[in-house]
């Protein structure tokens, strides 16, 4: 089972969190980041909505860098 979002500040707090991600290829309209469900991540995702995670700012501002490259390049 896969989560996604196309929420570019949830997919750099998850991959913080050491979850991996890839990009959906089939959309080209709109960025799709892809991440392996489970109950940790859906754990973080809740986390990050009620405003109560933590991240690094340094290592979110540079996850955040490297999707935006990522999404340039058209990498997964």
């Amino acid at each position: 089972e896969l989560f996604s979002t196309s929420d570019i500040s949830l997919a750099a707090s998850l991959i913080y969190h050491k979850f991996s991600c890839e990009i959906d290829p089939t959309n080209s309209y709109r960025a799709t980041f892809l991440f392996k469900d489970s109950t940790e991540l859906q754990e973080v995702v809740s986390q990050f909505w009620d405003d109560s995670l933590k991240v690094s700012p340094k290592a979110f501002s540079n996850n955040l860098r490297e999707l935006k490259v990522r999404i340039r390049e058209g990498r997964n």
